[in-house]
């Protein structure tokens, strides 16, 4: 058996062994970490190196053994190579899409103007919100109102939406679920780093937890966030919690109004970009109103019309009533 083993080709196989071995080791501990349509490149690359290793233990093999196994070695590593051509032409796919913005040139800035955890007592306008997602590194919304609610009322394309409801649906998550809730924002903070999350709904938080945990949820999300250069918003009306609980809250979370939000944020802008984003504030406002009086006037015309109508059903009525007297 001695006389057949391929020495040169043996030692290379387990050289390349040990090395494929520690690739798909650290592809595996990227893969763990990462969430969305990157976990599914990373998944075909772990495919593709585990195809890698097979070829490789053929071809030891076939070193040590008399009959050829390059049939076999030759199908592992044509699989393994269109794999990793299949996925870099993923990655690229989605790096040339123009929803990611994760490392946009338009982001020349190393941070947000604000970090931190701040409470703000009324909804921001779509101006703040399309401001937040562009100067950001990405924009969270959990919200008690479905998605396509949302983006009517707003306009505006978060990069990743939760649902707090217990439907079970999509982009839901039980508002009893505080853990779940958890790992869901840190792991977007963690991820994108530089991050805003918009929170509303903490009133229908408290219906299905205590507000201790409550509590507890939203100092671990505001160290996360400080941790990660973020900033988290949470969306609180005065009253709607107990004194108390208000007091604990704002002692963490420093109020702020929208117009204090928009000036930090705007000076992250440059000036061309800065009076794009008014601009087309302006021209939606402008086109929303429109819509607005034009639904207007056309409830007006069709009050007019049935009331034009019901007088001249009643004319023939009056006239009758004259005759006879």
């Amino acid at each position: 058996m001695e006389g057949h083993v391929e020495y040169v080709k043996l030692l290379a196989g387990i050289v390349f062994l040990l090395g494929a071995l520690i690739g798909l080791h650290r592809a595996w501990n990227y893969h763990s970490k990462i969430q969305g349509v990157g976990r599914s490149i990373s998944k075909k690359l772990l495919v593709s190196l585990i195809l890698f290793v097979l070829g490789i233990l053929s071809t030891i093999a076939d070193s040590v053994t008399e009959g050829s196994l390059w049939g076999l070695q030759g199908t592992f590593y044509t699989l393994s190579y269109l794999l990793v051509f299949f996925t870099l032409f993923q990655a690229l796919q989605v790096l040339a899409s123009p929803s990611f913005r994760l490392y946009s040139p338009e982001k020349t800035q190393k941070q947000i103007p604000l970090t931190g955890g701040h409470i703000i007592e009324t909804s921001p306008s779509p101006l703040t919100f399309r401001i937040l997602r562009d100067v950001s590194y990405g924009l969270l919304v959990v919200s008690r109102r479905p998605y396509d609610k949302w983006i009517e009322s707003t306009g505006i394309k978060p990069d990743k939406f939760i649902w707090l409801s217990r439907t079970g649906l999509g982009d839901a998550v039980d508002p009893s679920k505080l853990h779940i809730l958890h790992n869901e924002i840190v792991s977007f903070l963690e991820r994108r780093k530089f991050a805003c999350v918009y929170l509303e709904g903490i009133e229908y938080l408290t219906l299905y937890n205590e507000f201790p945990s409550v509590a507890k949820f939203l100092f671990s999300l505001k160290d996360s966030a400080l941790i990660n250069n973020s900033l988290i918003i949470i969306q609180l009306s005065r009253g709607i919690l107990a004194p108390q609980a208000e007091s604990i809250l704002s002692r963490e979370f420093h109020p702020i109004t929208e117009e204090i939000l928009l000036k930090e944020f705007l000076k992250g802008l440059p000036e061309r970009k800065k009076t794009e984003l008014v601009f087309r504030e302006v021209l939606m406002s402008m086109e929303k109103r429109g819509e607005e009086s034009h639904a207007s006037t056309e409830g007006s015309k069709e009050r007019s019309g049935a009331g034009k109508e019901k007088a001249e059903e009643t004319q023939p009525l009056r006239r009758e009533e004259a005759t006879e007297e």
